[in-house]
């Protein structure tokens, strides 16, 4: 196959949206330090 050819592998899109926010997480589900660190910061989404 020729570099020009193309192949099953260059015919696969990867399509990513991003808002920029994050992640976000349920407290319950944070380690400790992380929680604790969290309540003393303001919140990014509010």
């Amino acid at each position: 196959m020729s570099p020009t050819e193309p192949n099953e592998a260059s015919e696969r899109l990867l399509i990513i949206s991003a808002d920029g926010k994050g992640i976000v997480m349920r407290p319950s589900d944070l380690r400790e330090a992380t929680r604790k660190a969290r309540e003393r910061q303001a919140h990014k989404q509010q």
